[in-house]
């Protein structure tokens, strides 16, 4: 794209894209804040994925080409399918840890 149009879509795509990033990074403090990890991997993954996909939205509207466009909605598809499979292992690795600590009498919450 070029012109008027190309460049009010790259400003449009690179505000879209901070917006993105600002999510995150609130996601991210708010994940510090909260005082128990296993419960908050639910939490951040809520925060990512609209965050992710406002970062990848931005960018495919600020490339101008429909193939990296294109390139940029399956990295998205795939991050919405493995980002809650990851989430999902992290949680039940974690809760196995601490059900481990707390049958031997340690508290590793």
């Amino acid at each position: 794209m070029s012109g008027v149009a190309g460049t009010i879509f790259e400003w449009l795509g690179g505000a879209i894209s901070t917006l993105g990033v600002i999510v995150i990074l609130l996601g991210a403090v708010g994940q510090v804040r909260r005082p128990d990890g296993v419960r908050g991997v639910h939490f951040l993954q809520l925060i990512l994925g609209p965050g992710a996909g406002l970062v990848l939205l931005g960018l495919a509207l600020g490339a101008g080409d429909a193939i990296i466009a294109l390139k940029l909605a399956l990295l998205w598809a795939s991050l919405s399918v493995v980002g809650p499979l990851i989430a999902g292992a992290l949680a039940s690795a974690a809760h196995e840890e601490v059900a481990r600590g707390a049958a031997r009498g340690t508290d590793q919450s």
